[in-house]
């Protein structure tokens, strides 16, 4: 997210599919290692301050 990287460390089943079809998911900072709702990706590390408008997020594997 923008320069900062943070560990998946939770995919829901639908997550990729939302994204790739609905072009949206929800994702929570939390570290939690298993998905609490379908289109959900948790991520580990602190919650950004502030995302600017135009902000890249990618997903490297």
């Amino acid at each position: 997210l923008a320069e900062l990287r943070y560990p998946v460390t939770a995919v829901g089943d639908v997550a990729e599919q939302n994204l790739r079809e609905l072009g949206h998911i929800t994702l929570r900072f939390d570290g939690h290692r298993e998905a609490e709702f379908p289109g959900t990706v948790h991520v580990a590390g602190p919650v950004p301050e502030g995302i600017a408008a135009g902000c890249v997020l990618k997903f490297v594997a």
